[in-house]
């Protein structure tokens, strides 16, 4: 890559591709998600199974990858920064469905979730980027 069109990871950011990734990320992650968790509590628990995991995990690779290949010019931290906040509204969204109490261990747990998903996005987009630019052949 040449000076101009270096990869900057911490360029000042995009707010329209954070917008957009969140919205990408509520509509093509957190509604299969929810589909498989059971909006309800069933007598099988929570809802958690290797599949939601396995889903919650390419899930969020998959859109992040995405973002950062489609997106016009260099956009790696914008699928993180909303990725924080997409985390967050479904952690949320789901211990107020199940009627879950929040702890000091669950608050814990939370933030390892925040910042495991923001990794991966970081990973995913990254990633994408390089894609971006082997298919521009720059």
């Amino acid at each position: 890559m040449t000076n101009t069109t270096e990869m900057k990871l911490f360029a000042k950011p995009d707010w329209r591709w954070v917008g957009v990734s969140y919205c990408f990320f509520v509509v093509f992650h957190m509604l299969p998600t929810v589909l498989m968790t059971g909006l309800f509590r069933s007598g099988m628990g929570l809802g958690w199974n290797i599949g939601t995991v396995i889903w919650m995990f390419f899930g969020l690779t998959l859109i992040g990858g995405y973002v950062g290949y489609k997106s016009a010019g260099v956009t790696i931290v914008e699928p993180a920064i909303s990725s924080v906040a997409y985390i967050a509204t479904l952690i949320l969204s789901m211990r107020s469905a199940w009627g879950l109490p929040f702890s000091p261990k669950s608050i814990l747990a939370s933030g390892v979730v925040i910042l495991a998903a923001t990794a991966i996005v970081l990973v995913s987009a990254w990633i994408g980027e390089l894609l971006q630019t082997r298919k521009r052949g720059t």
